[in-house]
């Protein structure tokens, strides 16, 4: 039986010229509900041990109207599995999502994107915490660049200076990145894009109460 050919796909800028982009999320919470994931940890390690339900579910996102394919990394970074004793499995976990994510991606015409998320150590007034979270960061991004995302979104970040470590990656690690800020007041989501995307206002996201570009 012949291989499938992947679809082509338009860029995230072609298709925000056209209209709205859907980013449909949310992986954690619908598989805690199937019953494969436990409450409380939240660490996708049901990309390794049911790979095959990841893929589905992301087959149903598609089929529900998502323009993007978001790869389940979300809490997979070096922290939160070193919390629970899986800090061995922090770069099978990334790399076989991001796989999963672009098989979807390519086969169904949508967009390919990776994902980096908060994480509990991020100190203001710390330095060395700076540093480990953008080391943290840094290997995720890489690790999507080589699996060639179209984009990579980093969301639930809490803090403008937490941002800033993201935006400031080296030009090797550096996709176009859509970062969803966690506002926490009042409880919204804003999307901080880069600059040739501030002209565009139309990224959509279900989950999110408030989405627009910030200017400053």
């Amino acid at each position: 039986m012949a291989a499938r050919k992947p679809k082509k796909t338009k860029s995230l800028l072609q298709r925000l010229a056209e209209g709205p982009v859907i980013c449909a999320e949310g992986y954690l919470f619908e598989i805690e509900r199937r019953g494969y994931l436990q409450a409380g940890a939240y660490v996708p390690e049901v990309v390794l041990e049911h790979p095959e339900l990841v893929e589905q579910l992301h087959r149903e996102f598609v089929h529900a109207g998502s323009d993007v394919v978001e790869a389940f990394t979300y809490y997979a970074h070096r922290q939160k599995l070193r919390v629970i004793g899986r800090e061995r499995d922090l770069e099978p976990m990334n790399r076989t999502a991001l796989k999963i994510a672009k098989k979807v991606a390519r086969e169904t015409g949508t967009l390919f994107a990776g994902n980096i998320c908060n994480t509990n150590i991020y100190d203001p007034a710390d330095r060395k915490s700076h540093k480990a979270v953008r080391d943290m960061f840094e290997e995720q991004v890489g690790w999507a660049v080589e699996a060639g995302v179209d984009f990579v979104i980093a969301e639930t970040i809490g803090y403008l200076g937490r941002d800033m470590l993201i935006q400031k990656k080296p030009e090797h690690l550096s996709p176009s990145l859509l970062l969803r800020r966690r506002v926490r007041q009042p409880a919204a989501t804003c999307a901080l894009v880069p600059r040739n995307l501030l002209q565009h206002s139309r990224i959509v996201h279900p989950q999110s109460l408030l989405e627009t570009p910030l200017r400053s």
